[in-house]
């Protein structure tokens, strides 16, 4: 892709500014939707839920954003997973045939501790939260949800998941050399 022209360009009329201006600001879309056509192809998002109809909806959905992929219906399954595959996010329905998501979530942690998990239930939180007081959620999504919420939930979920994963990167660094002084 072409870089936009350079923003000191000077025009000799208003209708070539306004031209340059809308090139200027598509190139800016592209540049981003490419960025986030990246992230999601280089991440890996594991998908848990029991009911076939909407896990089957849920796939369809993360085919067709361009996010990489495993899908399971039970805690089982999912474990299995996630000793071939290290997921980035886990979606994950809260009633499960085999476990309740609780349980899963803390043995999913100790697979895959940089996962950020998006719980999805037709349970209110705070029926439920006494069962997940132990483990962590970046997102609760209430059923029926919006997909433009669970796409904002991936989202920054990769960013929480990449900014763990910096960190990480930057533990050995510190332990070596200490930490910075201000």
């Amino acid at each position: 892709m072409r870089p936009a022209p350079d923003q000191g360009t000077t025009f000799p009329n208003a209708h070539l500014a306004a031209i340059h201006a809308i090139v200027r600001s598509w190139h800016a879309v592209c540049l981003s939707k490419s960025a986030e056509a990246e992230v999601r192809a280089e991440n890996l998002v594991f998908l848990v839920e029991g009911d076939a109809s909407l896990r089957r909806c849920l796939e369809k959905f993360l085919d067709q954003a361009g996010y990489a992929f495993r899908s399971s219906s039970t805690a089982a399954q999912a474990l299995t997973l996630a000793q071939a595959h290290r997921p980035d996010v886990v979606i994950l329905g809260y009633r499960l045939p085999d476990a309740n998501a609780g349980a899963l979530i803390a043995e999913l942690n100790a697979l895959a501790p940089q996962a950020v998990v998006i719980l999805l239930s037709e349970y209110d939180f705070q029926c439920i939260a006494k069962d997940l007081c132990q483990v962590e959620i970046a997102t609760f999504l209430m059923k029926p949800f919006d997909l433009v919420d669970l796409e904002n939930s991936l989202l920054s979920a990769f960013s929480k998941e990449r900014g763990m994963r910096s960190e990480g990167e930057r533990l050995p660094e510190i332990a070596v050399k200490g930490v910075p002084a201000s």
